[in-house]
């Protein structure tokens, strides 16, 4: 028995391949480095990334459908989602642009300047729409309690190990790794979703490619 069929072979082989010319491009142009060099102080992040992503593809990362259908997404659809993508690639400029620096740890939020709080107001309150939005979408594929349920089940396996090591690490969710906690959860073929996954992939990629897949438990607290 094929483990993937022909589509499901030239979607993930799509996906890597987006992964790669990501990361090259914000090694190359964005941060002057060669195209599969890693961030400072890291080490085969390429391959990293190109794992990272085929664990995603297996938990719903989509190019050409959605993981519940069988139907290619329209023309036009795929050009937006590609479009997400490369937006999120430049992630960093949004945060010059607005004046925002700021990193989700618990020492960076209590000393937020006027524009990190606005930006990071907006991006809480699009979240929230973009939540329920989905969660209207597990409810009509009747999957909401396994959607609600993988949802708890990664923020407690996160809490866990973090109270497990509060006396000798800190969490510091970077953002590479919300975006790639996320990416399963935009699932669904409606237009928003769609564009959704993909700039949430895009982020992935231009995190792992810009900083490097740090660890979430760092030394100290």
């Amino acid at each position: 028995m094929k483990w993937l069929d022909r589509t499901q072979a030239r979607d993930l082989l799509l996906a890597l391949t987006l992964a790669t010319v990501g990361f090259a491009y914000v090694a190359w142009v964005l941060c002057h480095r060669a195209p599969w060099q890693s961030a400072p102080g890291n080490q085969w992040e390429l391959g990293k990334l190109l794992l990272g992503t085929l664990l995603l593809w297996g938990f719903g990362l989509r190019v050409l459908r959605s993981p519940n259908e069988r139907v290619r997404h329209r023309p036009g659809l795929l050009i937006v989602t590609v479009v997400a993508f490369v937006l999120a690639l430049h992630w960093q400029f949004a945060g010059k642009l607005l004046g925002a620096h700021f990193s989700l740890t618990k020492k960076s939020l209590g000393s937020l300047s006027m524009s990190s709080c606005l930006a990071l107001g907006s991006g809480v309150l699009i979240f929230l729409a973009l939540s329920g939005l989905h969660l209207r979408e597990a409810w009509r594929n009747g999957i909401l309690g396994r959607y609600l349920g993988a949802a708890v089940l990664v923020i407690v396996v996160l809490a866990g190990i973090s109270f497990v090591l509060r006396d000798s690490h800190h969490f510091h969710l970077h953002h590479y790794t919300w975006a790639g906690f996320l990416v399963p959860f935009a699932r669904f073929s409606s237009p928003f979703s769609r564009t959704s996954q993909a700039f949430l992939f895009g982020l992935f990629v231009e995190g792992v490619a810009h900083w490097g897949m740090d660890g979430v438990w760092l030394p100290g607290v």
